[in-house]
């Protein structure tokens, strides 16, 4: 397997350690922020050509984000920018294939004109020809945040955004024909499947961030064993931005899987485009700890289930809440601004010189 990329600057780690020394509200804290996009911001999707046509094999990419009628896809993201800088967020992290170029190159603009306490972005991830191949990527960058010297009147940008070593997905997503109707319209003749018309990714991304290793995975690269291993040997954190209108137990087995047998603490994002207004079975964003920590595992999701003694229609949902229950975690209803964070205390003398 190929070495690690490995995602590091001098500049952003001497910015990184001074911003989490500070601390949050006088606590040394790293702050963890997960925003589920996809309501204003919508991925639009357009057939590519046939990948293995006696298989009936069709490939897919999506060609652009598109705002909803009557929203603002950019107004959404400068409000994530807000939401993060007031809450102290060093860490931000968006869903697979809900922000296109275009997207970035806003987002990218707020982050540099004041980037509060951020420290790496995740700008979610989307379809681009890599640089310098004629192949396609499904590919999350990862962005550093560097500070850079204020001017003497006080304008122009108060960091620098360096994009680093970014990952790329490794396992393809493939549906039914008949299921992408609705986003790819009329399937050609003798197609069955549809498959993202990407190059698999193969090596691991790690953040070497002064409050520990980050490591990043997109949709289903998350249930791969191998790649979890890997993860695993090298990783304090585990970042996973998603895509999916489907049940997201898998994904919870694979954050047990890292905070059980490696002390890695999972942290998942989804995009609620294809999530079914009240579907209460997928999640939306969720965090998984090692064992014998004093944080709680949380999962988000659009709307709770309600509680089956008072409501005995509801009963067959017991079998959930008890599944929740083995994981030591609780539900929650994801707040208004469909953004959540995490704080994670960290021990002053990590950053003692």
């Amino acid at each position: 397997p190929e070495r690690p990329r490995w995602a590091w600057s001098p500049d952003f780690a001497s910015h990184a350690t001074q911003v989490l020394r500070r601390g949050c509200q006088g606590r040394c804290e790293l702050r963890i922020g997960l925003c589920v996009l996809g309501r204003v911001g919508r991925a639009e999707f357009s057939k590519t050509g046939w990948l293995d046509q006696p298989q009936g094999l069709y490939g897919f990419r999506a060609s652009k984000v598109a705002a909803a009628k009557g929203a603002s896809a950019v107004d959404e993201l400068v409000e994530c920018v807000r939401w993060a800088r007031r809450n102290q967020v060093h860490v931000l992290c968006f869903p697979e294939l809900a922000i296109d170029p275009a997207g970035r190159t806003v987002l990218g603009e707020a982050i540099a004109a004041d980037p509060g306490s951020l420290c790496v972005v995740i700008p979610g991830s989307f379809h681009e020809l890599a640089r310098g191949t004629d192949g396609w990527v499904n590919r999350a960058p990862v962005w550093l945040v560097e500070r850079v010297p204020p001017a003497p009147d006080g304008a122009g940008p108060k960091a620098r955004v360096f994009a680093a070593e970014p990952f790329d997905k490794t396992d393809p997503f493939i549906f039914k024909a008949k299921k992408a109707e609705a986003v790819l319209g009329e399937a050609p003749d003798g197609c069955l499947e549809y498959r993202e018309d990407i190059d698999a990714g193969t090596a691991l991304t790690v953040v070497d961030s002064p409050a520990g290793r980050i490591g990043l995975a997109i949709c289903k690269d998350a249930m791969r064993g191998p790649l979890l291993e890997r993860y695993g040997q090298v990783a304090d954190h585990f970042l996973v931005v998603s895509m999916n209108e489907q049940s997201t137990g898998w994904f919870w087995t694979s954050g047990e899987t890292l905070a059980r047998r490696d002390a890695v603490a999972a942290f998942y994002v989804n995009s609620t485009q294809d999530v079914p207004e009240q579907d209460s079975a997928v999640d939306l964003a969720f965090w998984c700890f090692p064992e014998q920590t004093q944080l709680t595992n949380v999962v988000y999701r659009r709307k709770l289930p309600p509680s089956p003694a008072a409501s005995p229609e509801a009963a067959p949902l017991q079998e959930e809440k008890v599944q929740l229950a083995d994981r030591r975690a609780f539900a929650a209803p994801i707040p208004p601004e469909y953004a959540v964070f995490v704080p994670i205390r960290i021990p002053g003398t990590v950053f003692d010189t």
